[in-house]
């Protein structure tokens, strides 16, 4: 685990748990979105991500397909078996939509982009996650 920078966001702040196995990526990434104003925190793996799902449940879930021990198929399926429906869970990743389990996956997911993309397509997406947090 690599250690999460963070950045004062405020409570009612929309959580994002990105979930990549490349570090410098995933960190880069978290730090567009914290400026932006969202609570981040990283995994490097599946069984990562699943553990600090357990400690603190995010309002979104942005993940890679391939990971080294599990891929996204499996975090999908668990989030899912475990009645998280409430996760946002976007998948973002450079594997072929093709293949049987990236399609499978895609399926499952809310959102689906493929690599490389640009931060402003998930700023379409999450800040009307993030205004409706906010709402009285």
């Amino acid at each position: 685990m690599i250690p999460n920078l963070s950045l004062a966001a405020s409570e009612d702040a929309t959580s994002v748990l990105i979930v990549d196995d490349s570090g410098p990526y995933a960190q880069a990434l978290a730090m567009g979105l914290r400026m932006d104003g969202y609570s981040t925190r990283v995994a490097l793996s599946v069984r990562e991500a699943l553990d600090l799902v357990g400690q603190q449940r995010p309002h979104c879930l942005l993940m890679d397909f391939g990971m080294d021990e599990f891929d996204g198929l499996n975090l999908v399926h668990t989030l899912r078996a475990d009645h998280r429906d409430d996760i946002v869970i976007i998948m973002v990743t450079g594997w072929d939509a093709t293949q049987p389990r990236v399609a499978q996956a895609a399926m499952l997911v809310d959102h689906h982009y493929t690599k490389p993309f640009h931060l402003d397509d998930l700023r379409r997406i999450l800040p009307p996650l993030n205004a409706a947090r906010r709402a009285p």
